[in-house]
């Protein structure tokens, strides 16, 4: 089954003589389980299609389908609903809070869930322990390396149980033998059924994968 399928979606910022027209008529189909990589240079349009497929913008035209329901319609509230139950993000910069311990950083989505205390615990505890991240529980990140950081990150996209994994340029403030072992990482991840879309500006990266898709100038182009 299809968890998303993109029609026809294009996205134009702004009206008349300024308008520049981000994506054109972009269509995907992603199946549940598969890892995805969305490469393109600076300004190609990859960064949009990632807030249009975690539902941080929506589209100027075409149809979003999220678990088959039209999303693209939605409003705002409705959007975040959606958005919190089905999506988590790994951004490249981490976007941990260095007031936070790590534990707390990884706690953090599951302060509004339903969940009792000892539940909540539980949860950050395994996903700790399942990256490696167990002995970091009281430091801050300022504390840690990069890679460390970027463990907790994933962590803490983890901790909600999501179906999808949007992950922007997870290995752009990496270095290359840190960068390898986190795309390693995300396709274990991948391997236990997690749905993974990353964006990266780098061959490489992308091509480790199981899936590619290019843009170039605000069009889509398969690589397989």
């Amino acid at each position: 089954m299809s968890i998303i399928e993109l029609q026809n979606i294009g996205k134009t910022y702004g009206k008349g003589e300024s308008a520049t027209e981000a994506l054109k008529d972009i269509n995907l189909r992603i199946e549940c389980g598969e890892f995805w990589s969305i490469m393109g240079p600076s300004g190609s349009g990859k960064s949009t299609l990632l807030n249009i497929l975690g539902c941080m913008d929506i589209p100027t035209s075409g149809t979003y389908l999220l678990n088959g329901e039209i999303v693209n319609t939605l409003k705002n509230e409705q959007l975040s609903v959606v958005r919190n139950k089905t999506i988590s993000f790994v951004f490249q910069h981490f976007a941990l809070l260095n007031d936070y311990s790590v534990y707390d950083n990884i706690m953090l989505p599951l302060n509004c869930r339903k969940m009792s205390a000892g539940e909540k615990k539980k949860r950050v505890k395994y996903y700790m322990k399942r990256l490696g991240i167990e002995q970091l529980a009281k430091k801050h990140p300022t504390q840690i390396s990069g890679g460390q950081q970027q463990r907790v990150a994933i962590a803490r996209a983890l901790v909600t149980e999501p179906e999808i994994i949007l992950a922007d340029e997870p290995t752009g403030a990496l270095d290359q033998k840190t960068g390898a072992e986190l795309m390693k990482l995300l396709q274990e991840i991948n391997d236990e059924g997690k749905t993974i879309i990353l964006v990266t500006h780098d061959a490489k990266v992308a091509g480790m994968a199981k899936k590619q898709l290019f843009i170039q100038d605000g069009k889509s182009y398969y690589e397989n």
